[in-house]
C-alpha cells in the first residue's frame, strides 16, 4: 500500500479499502476483536475513534475499548512544543477526514477522570453504549466547546449518548474505572506501546497511531481470510490491499 497526497502537501496514509464480506462454514472461526486503546484527552483518539468504530462493524470484529489516563496523569512529561504540534497536526488529520475540530477545551484532570467514570459505567451496559459515549466525550471536548468538568456540559455529554440521566451521578461516584485504567495501561504497555491510539486485532502485533488504521483493516482481512473458501483466498490476493 502507498501513502497519497493530500491537498495540503502533506502525504495521507493508503486509505481504507472496505472489502465485502464472505461468508465462512468453519467451524474455527471466531468473531475478531479488536483492542482500541484510547484517552479522553487525546485528539488524535478523536480522530481515530468513528472509523475504528466502523471498522468494528464492518468487519464484524468485537471492539473492546482499552481506556488508558493521558500520558501526563500518568505522571509523563510533554512539552508545551509537543502539545501545539499535537493540535495543529490534528487540526490536518479532522479536514483530511471531514471532522469538525477545534472549538475544544481541554478536559485534563477532573474532567478527564469524570469522563472515564461515566465511559467505563456505559461499557459495563454494553459495548455498543460505552462507543457512544466515547465519540460523545470526544465530539464535545474537541470540537462542540463542551468542558466535562461543568455539570450540565457533562450531562450533555452523557444524554446524547443514551445514558440515563439518573445514572450519571451513580457513575460518577464509582471509583472502579481506576483500576481498569491501570490494567489497560499495563496491558498496553506489555504489547510495547506507550501512546495511544493503539490498536492490535486478537493476539497479533500491535499498531500505534490514527494513520496507521489502513494497517489495522490488513489484519482484520487477513484474519477472516483464514477461514474463507480458498477460490476466494485466490481472487482476493489480487485485490488492491495488497499493492506494493
Amino acid at each position: 500500500a502507498e501513502a497519497t497526497p493530500h491537498n495540503n502537501g502533506a502525504l495521507a496514509p493508503p486509505a481504507l479499502q472496505w472489502q465485502p464480506l464472505h461468508a465462512t462454514t468453519d467451524a474455527a472461526f471466531k468473531q475478531p476483536v479488536i483492542h482500541f486503546y484510547c484517552s479522553l484527552r487525546s485528539p488524535y483518539t478523536y480522530v481515530a475513534a468513528a472509523l475504528v468504530r466502523r471498522l468494528a462493524e464492518h468487519y464484524q470484529a468485537e471492539l473492546h475499548i482499552r481506556f488508558v489516563l493521558p500520558m501526563v496523569m500518568r505522571g509523563l512529561p510533554v512539552p508545551l512544543e509537543k502539545r501545539l504540534y499535537i493540535v495543529r497536526d490534528t487540526q490536518r488529520e479532522a479536514q483530511r477526514l471531514g471532522l469538525r475540530f477545534g472549538n475544544m477545551v481541554d478536559p485534563v484532570g477532573k474532567p478527564t477522570e469524570r469522563g472515564l467514570a461515566l465511559l467505563h459505567h456505559a461499557l459495563t451496559i454494553g459495548a455498543n453504549q460505552g462507543a457512544a459515549l466515547l465519540d460523545s466525550f470526544l465530539q464535545g471536548v474537541w470540537a462542540d466547546g463542551l468542558d466535562a468538568g461543568d455539570d450540565r456540559d457533562l450531562m450533555h455529554i452523557a444524554t446524547r449518548a443514551g445514558l440515563d440521566p439518573s445514572a450519571v451521578q451513580l457513575a460518577l461516584a464509582d471509583t472502579a474505572w481506576r483500576s481498569v485504567a491501570a490494567s489497560n495501561r499495563d496491558d498496553m504497555l506489555a504489547c510495547g506501546l506507550w501512546g495511544v491510539p493503539s490498536f492490535r486485532v486478537n493476539d497479533g502485533p500491535a499498531l500505534w497511531g490514527q494513520d496507521r488504521l489502513w494497517m489495522l483493516e490488513h489484519d482484520l482481512i487477513a484474519t477472516r481470510q483464514k477461514y474463507e473458501p480458498s477460490e476466494q483466498k485466490s481472487l482476493e490476493s489480487k485485490g488492491p490491499h495488497n499493492a506494493a
